[in-house]
């Protein structure tokens, strides 16, 4: 009916066009453009509601891996079982769609990996490849727990979503939690492969300690859980590179609420780090935990409460 009218109106114009008046003309077309405009603004509508839909079938624990971002290139995997399944101590994947890979390193925010299809798709073949750990195995009281955050979502043909969570520690070992919508469906498992740790590092773009370069930093900046900022002066960044200087790296799993962000420009890049606003005195670098002396964790505090009081 909207088009029809919209049409009508062309008619019209092309065939009494020359009988009709300058205000004719711009009625008819104040009236053709406000048809268009009504055409357009349904069209949005109809497109609004059909991704509210769907986001309405994705489970809310879910969505907040949604608002980080999408693969580029669908990666779809062709298995013969619908869920998880055990052959021989070895693990395989449902038939499934991969439909986000993120990596957290302390210090950083998620992010979506983009990009790295076969990587991805060798990834998981490795792990189908890799033997699975006794329970005596899983046991080792002096490994710790990397600062590596690594997920896959996976939505299985059953329409089943599924989150993949990886747990990597310094001696190789590697916890992997599969939780779906189904609880009986959840498994947990554990491998030791320094293959697989090498792959996670590579897609996380996690770099070991020696390689981040923090004894000549040219500028830092801050900004709180408000998104205020501050550049530190000549004379505070030199005062926080004693700091870095001085804290104690620590191999363990830091549950801190890291509110505060630091970037720290050297050489040209950005080292990420976060820091949190309470009693932790952990500062979190590129997926390491350093443990700052106290008055230097309440120097960065005293930072932070200039700027909240000055913003």
């Amino acid at each position: 009916m909207k088009k029809r009218l919209a049409v009508l109106l062309s008619i019209i114009m092309l065939l009494g066009g020359c009988g009709l008046s300058n205000e004719q003309y711009k009625d008819a077309d104040k009236e053709s453009e406000k048809q268009t405009k009504i055409e357009k603004d349904s069209s949005l509508l109809e497109e609004s509601a059909a991704e509210d839909n769907a986001l309405s079938m994705i489970p809310e624990w879910i969505l907040p891996y949604t608002e980080i971002g999408q693969l580029s290139e669908t990666i779809y995997l062709n298995r013969e079982d619908i869920s998880f399944s055990f052959n021989d101590n070895n693990i395989s994947f449902p038939e499934s769609t991969i439909i986000i890979v993120v990596k957290e390193l302390a210090g950083r925010d998620k992010e979506a990996i983009q990009g790295k299809r076969e990587d991805i798709i060798a990834f998981i073949n490795h792990i189908e490849n890799s033997e699975i750990l006794s329970e005596t195995e899983t046991i080792n009281p002096d490994a710790h727990l990397l600062g590596i955050d690594f997920s896959v979502i996976l939505l299985t043909v059953d329409s089943e979503y599924v989150l993949i969570n990886f747990r990597i520690f310094d001696d190789d070992r590697v916890c992997i939690d599969a939780i779906s919508e189904k609880p009986e469906n959840n498994i947990s498992i554990w491998m030791k492969s320094s293959e697989m740790v090498k792959k996670i590092k590579d897609l996380t773009e996690y770099k070991e300690w020696n390689s981040i370069q923090l004894d000549s930093i040219e500028r830092i900046e801050l900004s709180n859980d408000k998104g205020d900022s501050y550049q530190f002066t000549e004379s505070e960044t030199e005062q926080m590179e004693n700091i870095l200087k001085r804290a104690n790296i620590k191999s363990a799993d830091f549950k801190c609420p890291y509110d505060i962000k630091l970037t720290f420009y050297v050489n040209g890049e950005k080292v990420h780090a976060k820091f949190c606003n309470d009693s932790c005195k952990i500062l979190a670098v590129e997926g390491f935990y350093l443990e700052l002396e106290e008055q230097d964790a309440n120097w960065i505090l005293e930072i932070v409460e200039n700027l909240n009081d000055n913003m």
